[in-house]
Order: structure tokens, then C-alpha cells, then sequence
């Protein structure tokens, strides 16, 4: 990897931490603001510890977009990429993740998002391959 490569790797990289950090700080201390901000963007909103979930899959979500793009790019390499894939598919797996996904997949890019719909029709005995 070149310098200018890595250099922009941590700069999208700190972008999205600090994003992540900033929302979820913001929102799960306030329920009242969690739900409005969960209901003003189309996200289901229940009590407070199901809008707490539903915040943290859609931060968690924001991540798997930055490896995502990291590995597309060349910036994360197969064997971490190969690591990675059972923590994205567990969080898939959530009883939370269908409405949260219907919600918001017109947040994430196309090449994102096509990969988020395969794994959600992936038989759970299908081969480890999400490309």
C-alpha cells in the first residue's frame, strides 16, 4: 500500500469512527431524541432499549460499510476481510436488522447495499464467499 493510500485509509477511517462515536454518544444518553431521530429517518422506534439496538446495528451498519469499501479498495486484505464476515452476518442476523435494513438501505451505496441483500438471502450452509 502506498503512503497516500494508507493516509487516506485513516482519514475514512477516523471519519466514520468519529461519526459513529458522535451519534451514538448524542442519541443513547437522550431517549426522547433517540426515538425522534430513529422515527424522523423511516427506522421502527419502540422503547428505549429496542431504539438503543436498533442505534447500534445502524452504527455498527455504518462500519461494515467502511470494511466493505476498505477490502473493495485494497485496503483490507482477504484474510481480514475472510474474519470479518461472521460479525457482519451475525448482526444481519438480528431480529432487528430486516426493518432497520428496510429503512435505511437508501443510505449505503449500490455495491453496499447488493452485498447486504445477498447475505440476507444467503442460505445459512451457502459458502463463505460475499463478493
Amino acid at each position: 500500500m502506498t503512503a497516500s493510500a494508507a493516509l487516506e485509509q485513516g482519514a475514512t477511517r477516523e471519519y466514520v469512527r468519529r461519526g459513529a462515536d458522535f451519534t451514538y454518544e448524542a442519541l443513547s444518553g437522550d431517549p426522547e431524541l433517540l426515538a425522534w431521530f430513529l422515527e424522523t429517518r423511516g427506522f421502527p422506534i419502540g422503547t428505549d432499549f429496542e431504539n438503543r439496538k436498533m442505534l447500534l446495528l445502524w452504527v455498527r451498519l455504518d462500519l461494515h460499510q467502511a470494511n466493505f469499501d476498505a477490502h473493495r479498495d485494497g485496503h483490507l486484505s482477504e484474510e481480514l476481510w475472510s474474519e470479518w464476515l461472521p460479525t457482519f452476518r451475525a448482526d444481519l442476523a438480528t431480529a432487528e436488522f430486516p426493518p432497520l435494513w428496510k429503512a435505511g438501505r437508501e443510505l449505503y451505496t449500490t455495491d453496499f447495499a447488493a452485498v447486504v441483500d445477498r447475505e440476507l438471502v444467503r442460505p445459512a450452509a451457502a459458502d463463505d464467499s460475499a463478493r
